[in-house]
């Protein structure tokens, strides 16, 4: 790539030099202060009392209109409840009578003043409040820097062109801000380019700094100042911004002047940084290197013998409060309990927003488990499809993992297909209805699809890990079983799946067996057979019989059966013993094209323009959180670790639950490095990142899907 952008600026005379700038910057991409996901914002302030007037240290949290302030970050980072004060924010604007001062309006008609250690972090809270409260009130645009490079995602159907765009964007950006410091303007530009959590690595050879790792965009603020204290970056051109073998992460290649403010000299650097694209476009983490004289850092003695780290300082060193915890959740009930995890309903404190979180014992999982783990979230990460339940968040505690995904009110199809007539003394179970199976099939079918194009196989297609929207639309569930880099009839070696979902491939000797995506389409037929009939085509309590079954016996049907033509045909096909003679196993558009499909508008139905034959009774958000008080959850998983699953002793002493996390804490110790970076709040919605002609076009051609290129990377 041979795009270079630069900045110029003058001599140092102790003001701000005038600038001539020489930036390329993506004309069709554009960023606003309002295009902000989310104004979360914290740091350390002065506070003025509102009966003592007297001035106190605190550590102040922003997360929409909610002010919350505490003593210290320790105290916020060990639980946000335990705050001095909490208010609703209403506007924000400059205290004229004092130096870097900020009054701040709240609902209860109350005005208090807070204060900050320069004018461009006074500036930071005001503009976050101020757009905290527009957002609360619907002012916030409607047009995204999220979506918006989405779409040129959606028009390149090149990641990795996403991914460059983005990269020169951010530098644009970030070389104007190294060198002009005066305002807020600078660092706005650069926010809506960075998650929330961005992490900043720093390996430049200046003391001054606090730390080497810097959390957030509130860490940026600190890196970009308190470098300004001593050098100023006088020209910062980017030569090369370079591909790596992973597709979400770059290398840039810069070099420059910079002048050291105490010696009074000038130095030539050069740097190699490397950053890391989310899947919404925006950039998670940066490792910045540098190649200077070690002098071109070095500050006086008097400097060096002044407080080096203050709270201030060391604030953004940390993980942020707001990063996710389950502390930032009210967890509701019990939706399932597995293995070595439970799922449950919670709703985010701040927004109410509720969600179906997976939380796994770290102590109960093998090496295999974390493996599979690993998989499920690169797949529920970096997949995007509109019948594939996306990941919504995803974070670590010492003992546990959390994987956050959509609440679908709309139950599984499990219960779905689980239903009896009323005659109590001949009970049966009653098949869909031949519109619901057509259509829940279409869709299956499409996310299927796309899950092969990205060489996925998913090999756990089941009624239990089928669930339904709101609005009656489907989406697949539980990846765990997932396997990648798999090809149509090769590539996955493991018994996996449900018994009576298995397909014949999979009951081969293990030093032989050897199968790829077919055997997705096998458990294709199964389902569309038992939603039908309401029963399976092979059937036995014991799975070494049923096995021999499914190896040997030829699929029937009852012989009073009113299955139309083609469906018969179509489940025959999918249920073929031979996985290079099955339906779909050449390509996947033998099934799309099957008569059992032929009214079928794939394009309609992908982009959900149908009107499912089914829609769950609506219940409201309010009834959902109503349902059952917030649960001790920290109480009810210790108890379950206890007594075997027994919800009914979730009510038991903190003696015991002391005892269990000491059981934990000892087989955790280094339970962190399993899961390396194992972190990510997703920075946009699904929609945005789902390329429909893409899709449709893998499906039919069979061609991989540019989301393969995601999945290649390692977490």
């Amino acid at each position: 790539m041979g795009d270079s952008y630069s900045l110029e600026t003058g001599t140092d005379t102790g003001l701000i030099p005038n600038m001539g700038q020489r930036i390329s910057v993506s004309p069709e991409v554009s960023h606003t202060f309002e295009d902000l996901f989310e104004t979360d914002w914290e740091g350390y302030i002065w506070k003025q009392g509102h009966v003592v007037r007297s001035w106190r240290y605190r550590y102040a949290v922003l997360s929409g209109t909610c002010f919350s302030y505490y003593s210290s970050k320790e105290i916020a980072m060990a639980d946000t409840e335990r705050y001095r004060g909490r208010v609703t924010v209403t506007g924000a604007e400059r205290d004229e009578s004092r130096t870097n001062g900020v009054l701040v309006s709240t609902t209860v008609n109350k005005v208090f003043s807070i204060q900050t250690s320069s004018t461009i972090e006074s500036d930071l809270w005001i503009r976050m409040i101020s757009q905290a409260v527009a957002n609360s009130t619907g002012q916030k645009t409607s047009l995204t820097s999220g979506s918006l490079l989405a779409q040129t995602v959606r028009s390149s159907g090149d990641l990795k062109t996403r991914n460059m765009n983005v990269t020169k964007q951010f530098y644009a950006c970030w070389s104007t801000l190294y060198a002009d410091v005066t305002s807020s303007n600078g660092f706005l530009a650069l926010f809506p380019l960075c998650s929330t959590d961005i992490v900043l690595t720093l390996r430049y050879p200046c003391e001054f700094l606090p730390s080497c790792v810097f959390h957030g965009r509130e860490g940026i603020v600190d890196v970009v100042l308190g470098l300004y204290k001593h050098v100023q970056f006088r020209n910062f051109t980017v030569s090369r911004c370079l591909t790596t073998k992973q597709p979400n992460t770059l290398q840039v290649i810069a070099s420059g002047r910079i002048w050291n403010k105490t010696l009074r000299r000038e130095f030539v650097f050069n740097t190699r940084d490397e950053i890391e694209i989310s899947p919404g476009g925006r950039v998670v983490s940066m490792f910045m290197q540098i190649e200077v004289d070690f002098n071109a850092f070095k500050v006086v003695d008097s400097v060096k013998k002044a407080p080096k780290l203050d709270r201030q300082q060391q604030a953004s060193a940390s993980k942020r409060v707001l990063s996710l915890s389950i502390q930032h959740f009210h967890v509701n009930r019990v939706l399932g309990k597995g293995t070595f995890g439970t799922v449950v309903l919670a709703a985010r404190k701040n927004t109410g927003q509720i969600f179906a979180v997976k939380v796994l014992e770290k102590d109960s999982m093998s090496s295999y488990d974390k493996l599979r783990t690993k998989t499920e979230m690169r797949i529920l990460r970096d997949v995007h499809h509109p019948f594939i339940a996306p990941l919504r968040f995803a974070f670590q505690s010492n003992s546990r993992v959390f994987l956050g995904m959509e609440y679908y009110p709309g139950g599984s199809l499990y219960t779905h297909m689980n239903r009896f007539s009323n005659n109590k003394e001949h009970r049966i179970k009653i098949p869909l209805e031949l519109s619901r199976v057509r259509f829940y099939a279409a869709q299956i079918v499409l996310a299927l699809c796309h899950l092969h194009a990205c060489d996925i196989v998913y090999r756990d297609l089941k009624p239990d890990n089928i669930m339904l929207d709101e609005f009656g639309n489907i989406a697949l569930v539980d990846f765990g079983l997932s396997k990648t880099s798999v090809s149509l009839l090769t590539g996955a070696r493991t018994m996996a799946g449900s018994p009576a979902y298995t397909a014949p491939e999979l009951l081969k000797p293990k030093r032989t067996r050897d199968y790829g995506k077919a055997v997705d389409w096998w458990c294709l037929g199964i389902l569309i057979y038992e939603m039908l009939l309401a029963k399976r085509p092979f059937h036995h309590l014991n799975v070494s019989v049923l096995y021999k079954l499914i190896e040997k016996d030829p699929v029937k049907f009852p012989t009073k059966c009113t299955m139309p033509s083609d469906a018969r045909d179509l489940i025959m096909g999918l249920l073929e013993k031979d996985p290079t003679k099955r339906l779909g196993a050449r390509q996947t558009s033998e099934i799309l094209t099957h008569p059992f499909f032929r009214d079928i508008k794939w394009d309609w139905i992908l982009k959900k323009k149908i009107q499912p034959p089914w829609v769950p009774t609506p219940v409201s958000l309010e009834h959902e959180r109503s349902r059952s008080a917030s649960m001790n959850f920290d109480k009810y998983l210790a108890s379950r670790a206890d007594s075997s699953g027994n919800i009914f002793n979730m009510f038991l002493s903190w003696k015991s639950t002391r005892t269990a996390r000491a059981r934990r804490n000892t087989t955790n110790a280094t339970s962190d490095n399993d899961f390396g970076k194992f972190s990510y709040v997703s920075d946009t919605t699904n929609s945005f990142l789902v390329d429909e002609d893409d899709i449709l076009d893998s499906a039919f051609t069979g061609r991989r899907s540019v989301q393969v290129q995601a999945l290649s990377s390692e977490m």
